[in-house]
């Protein structure tokens, strides 16, 4: 969900960019008349892969 810039991180690092935002994709925690917004990471075969860090 937007504001969980660890797991963005954590995404990206494994070679996954940022490909946008879903708005109002999911519930809300414990919620069922509320919506967050979700960030949406892709990668493509042909993409490099991941510098690994050491």
């Amino acid at each position: 969900a937007v504001g969980h810039d660890v797991s963005c991180r954590v995404a990206e690092h494994c070679g996954f960019r940022q490909e946008g935002t879903l708005r109002g994709a999911m519930f809300e925690a414990g919620r069922h008349d509320a919506f967050r917004d979700v960030h949406l990471h892709g990668r493509l075969a042909t993409d490099p892969d991941p510098t690994p860090s050491t």
